[in-house]
């Protein structure tokens, strides 16, 4: 696992931002990432559980750049 995938679940007013660990596999003909995503959301210990999502680029960061996250 080497990057977090940037996820919003949204319930009525109610907004929280969270981040999945995953894994880049390569890049799609519309210029989307396809990542295999690890976990359900943000629920602790199911990291047994993956899917694979077509995402925007912007949306997917590398594990070191999470200090970058920690300022803003």
């Amino acid at each position: 696992m080497s990057h977090f995938l940037r996820c919003r679940h949204c319930l009525g007013s109610n907004i929280r931002d969270y981040l999945m660990r995953c894994d880049v596999l390569g890049e799609i003909k519309s210029g989307k990432l396809k990542v295999k995503v690890y976990g359900r959301m943000f629920w602790k210990d199911t990291d047994h559980i993956t899917s694979i999502r077509h995402v925007a680029p912007d949306r997917v960061i590398e594990i070191e750049d999470t200090e970058q996250l920690e300022t803003k």
